[in-house]
């Protein structure tokens, strides 16, 4: 896991293409771990995406195995002792990040 991480929360939020372009950015100057939230938390999750899928494409990074994303799950999601009601959050967040993010390193 990188010592350094890119928070992606902002407030206001950002539009897409202008959070997009900012993580294209961060990957450009060596930013390899990027925190995310929830969709309806930070709502980051596509662009961060785009950004990755970009970055491959441009040869930023070689592959997707180069970068550490992270997310949070809401506890509202996770009934207690219910560890499916848990993963069913986590799995929203995973479909969300399409092909790019299909996994998570921690969460």
């Amino acid at each position: 896991m990188p010592v350094v991480g890119m928070g992606t929360v902002s407030y206001p939020r950002a539009e897409p293409e202008i959070f997009r372009s900012a993580m294209l950015e961060a990957i450009a100057v060596g930013y390899r771990h990027f925190d995310t939230g929830a969709l309806t938390l930070y709502g980051t999750e596509k662009p961060l995406g785009d950004a990755i899928a970009e970055a491959l494409q441009c040869g930023l990074i070689k592959d997707r195995k180069e970068l550490f994303i992270t997310t949070k799950v809401m506890v509202r999601r996770c009934s207690a002792g219910s560890r499916a009601s848990c993963s069913s959050g986590v799995s929203e967040v995973k479909q969300s990040h399409e092909m790019i993010l299909s996994y998570l390193l921690l969460f």
